[in-house]
């Protein structure tokens, strides 16, 4: 009975509960991979592309433009194969056969057409219908065709991009246009443009158009405005003037002023729309850059248009690589320094038994 009673008496012991491992843990981010900063380097020059050049317009010439698929050709593999990234130099692999074979169908496609329009004009509509509905598909061929025939290196480059989604950009940029008055034709460039790269891919890696629709408004309409601006207070000055001028002279520099917007405004769009596009195009978790500005990279284009027109199209080689050069010249690529990343892909040299069974049988397996 006391053994119970000393029992009972007995303090029971307290649980304290440790309510520091209750608290979650604090999510800890994953870092990001390391990136290092790498460079394009052309080497390529103006003397040696002018006699490429030179070669392709002669044989043009003379064989009546049959020889234009092979000068397309040497003219892209020129500019590849003299555009190097780390250890490794682009490539184009196309026979120009093919071209020629796409040629002589849009030849032959051209002369129906003219043949039908002096004799029925409802088959001459009904065949622009018929190649206005075709569109998106000759585009995204194009795409496939010249991704499948571009290299880096070892690795293939590759497009995606169903028909079904080359419609829907085109139906959505009818759209916008007629129901914007073409006000928001930016809007069709940036369409087409994320089209072209969140369906293109090298090896593993994806990439990707990381920009909105707003930016482009802005490359465009920017220097619309500036230009615009420009253009009224140079009229404004020639109206002030116009009793001393005569007519005759505000007429003249009421045209010059056109003249002058319409030379000053599309190189501006051209450099606005490249500098927004390549500081938001990503590879994977790399990213591309470029340290062009606007008023150099208008100024190449002005001058070129220049260039060109005084020294009647001779000089068409040096404007080339003058602009292509500066473009490189002034690209870098942040490379991820992941397990998927550019190098890796590189290092890897699989057969191509496969592709060139599907070369010679021109069979696309992403069909």
């Amino acid at each position: 009975m006391a053994y119970k009673l000393l029992f009972r008496n007995q303090v029971e012991p307290v649980t304290v509960k440790n309510t520091m491992h209750n608290k979650p843990e604090p999510e800890i981010d994953q870092p990001s991979p390391p990136l290092e900063k790498h460079s394009f380097r052309f080497h390529g020059s103006a003397t040696e592309y002018f006699g490429i050049w030179m070669v392709n317009l002669m044989l043009t010439i003379i064989t009546l433009t049959l020889y234009s698929p092979w000068a397309k050709a040497r003219r892209i593999r020129y500019f590849y194969g003299n555009t190097q990234l780390l250890k490794y130099r682009f490539d184009f692999i196309a026979m120009p056969s093919r071209i020629l074979l796409g040629r002589l169908l849009a030849l032959e496609l051209y002369v129906v057409t003219v043949i039908l329009i002096n004799y029925s004009i409802l088959a001459t509509s009904s065949l622009f219908l018929i190649a206005a509905i075709s569109l998106p598909w000759l585009i995204r061929m194009t795409l496939k065709f010249k991704a499948r025939n571009s290299k880096y290196g070892n690795v293939r480059f590759h497009f995606s991009g169903s028909n079904r989604e080359a419609y829907r950009v085109l139906w959505l940029a009818i759209l916008v246009n007629i129901f914007t008055l073409f006000l928001f034709s930016p809007v069709v460039i940036w369409l087409y443009k994320r089209y072209c790269f969140n369906h293109l891919s090298i090896g593993q890696l994806q990439f990707r158009l990381g920009i909105q629709w707003s930016k482009f408004m802005s490359a465009v309409y920017i220097p619309l405005c500036l230009c615009l601006l420009i253009g009224i207070a140079w009229i404004a000055v020639i109206v002030y003037w116009v009793d001393l001028i005569g007519t005759n002279l505000f007429t003249l520099g009421v045209v010059l002023s056109y003249l002058f917007c319409l030379a000053l405004v599309w190189p501006m769009i051209s450099a606005r729309l490249y500098m927004y596009t390549w500081n938001h195009v990503e590879l994977g978790q790399s990213y591309f850059k470029t340290r062009v500005t606007t008023w150099r990279y208008s100024w190449i284009v002005l001058s070129n248009w220049i260039v060109r027109a005084l020294s009647l199209g001779l000089m068409t080689p040096w404007a080339s690589i003058r602009l292509y050069e500066y473009q490189l010249a002034n690209l870098e690529l942040y490379l991820a320094e992941d397990e998927t990343n550019l190098k890796n892909i590189l290092q890897r040299d699989p057969s191509a038994i496969a592709d060139e069974v599907l070369d010679i049988f021109d069979f696309d397996a992403s069909l």
